[in-house]
């Protein structure tokens, strides 16, 4: 045990390091004001973390891809860096990647596009993935798509989704939603069954916050954009939980309005999760309180897996973010209006 935690402590170290690089309030300041690509591109240049990553050939989808990527490259270094039981958990960082990248597959092949590179995908994805990322990349038609699966996570959902009649391509929509439930239910299976590093029980309540606040989020937008599919949100949500549990959910589900589930959720030990944030933007409420939550866990005492996977949880939020301000940039649209 006394080797384990110094292990752990190591890694704890490494993740202070690497997160005191991320952006500061001011950094976004100074992103925000960027008239163009190339400005961005100009502030990164300044900056050793992320001067890295710069694409040798610039563009707005380009610059996306490289800043998406910089969350694996992160990955990686901590991934050879942890404790052998981690490792085991931490793969499931690259099953998560693999449902986005199997979405990508299906949208390219429904708009007939030809075989292209992923641009975030690296070597170490590639070797320890359960997706034939290459396969995937080369393939061009559904079947060939299956067979780069072949062994995942994702095979058997998918499998059972019918084909659309003319793409001969799988519903979208209904494909993101099964291997987003696939994903949650195997990665908190394991979490609970499996894991036998330190931290386990900080790591169930990691997920279950995760899956409340995109439950939440889900439940919000339905009403807000689409009424008329009310009928249809359990079928939406994320089958796992920390404080949104089976009893508020169902309540929640009988609102009849976005007013109303706030209502609820301000009466229930889900408050906490809405107190201070800005309900008006959807996708803040769920950045804001899950970054709250993953700082909370780095500045924590008890070294443990939750400190890099918290890490981890708040580049990839950085990222997304950026990769929004990025396009917002390119369109001439108010970077503030997307973040």
């Amino acid at each position: 045990m006394l080797r384990a935690t110094m292990k752990y402590s190591g890694v704890s170290a490494k993740v202070m390091a690497l997160y005191g690089k991320l952006l500061t309030e001011d950094d976004w300041r100074h992103l925000c004001a960027c008239a163009s690509v190339s400005d961005i591109a100009a502030y990164f240049r300044s900056s050793k973390d992320w001067s890295e990553i710069l694409p040798s050939s610039l563009s707005a989808s380009t610059l996306q891809a490289a800043v998406l990527k910089k969350v694996f490259i992160e990955y990686e270094r901590l991934y050879k860096f942890s404790y052998l039981e981690d490792k085991k958990y931490l793969l499931f960082t690259l099953y998560r990647a693999e449902y986005g990248f199997i979405l990508d597959t299906m949208l390219r092949l429904k708009s007939n596009e030809p075989p292209a590179t992923n641009a975030e995908a690296t070597e170490f994805m590639r070797k320890h993935s359960l997706v034939d990322i290459g396969a995937l990349e080369s393939c061009t038609d559904y079947a060939g798509l299956l067979e780069a699966i072949s062994g995942s996570i994702y095979e058997k959902p998918l499998k059972r989704l019918s084909q659309n009649q003319e793409t001969g391509i799988p519903s979208y929509r209904e494909a993101a939603v099964l291997f987003e439930s696939q994903y949650y239910k195997t990665v908190f299976s394991y979490a609970n069954k499996d894991y036998k590093g330190l931290g386990k029980k900080k790591l169930v309540k990691l997920l279950g916050t995760e899956a409340d606040l995109l439950n939440i989020i889900s439940l919000l937008r339905l009403h807000r954009y689409f009424p008329g599919s009310i009928n249809k949100a359990d079928e939406l949500l994320i089958p796992i939980y920390d404080l949104l549990e089976p009893r508020l959910l169902k309540t929640l589900l009988t609102a009849k309005s976005e007013g109303e589930i706030l209502e609820f959720l301000k009466k229930s030990r889900c408050r906490n999760y809405l107190e201070g944030k800005n309900l008006q933007k959807l996708e803040s409420l769920y950045y804001e309180a899950m970054e709250a939550f993953c700082r909370k866990i780095i500045k924590s005492p008890e070294p443990s897996i939750c400190v890099p996977v918290a890490y981890l949880t708040l580049r990839e939020l950085e990222c997304k973010k950026l990769a929004r301000l990025i396009e917002a940039v390119d369109y001439g649209v108010e970077p503030e209006e997307v973040l």
